[in-house]
């Protein structure tokens, strides 16, 4: 369960970074 957040978290951390980066990428 706990092991489980932590993915899900990682992966919203994820998904956050990537469009964080192209915002960049189009400003």
């Amino acid at each position: 369960m706990v092991f489980g957040l932590k993915n899900g978290l990682g992966l919203v951390f994820f998904l956050l970074f990537m469009g964080i980066i192209n915002v960049m990428k189009v400003s």
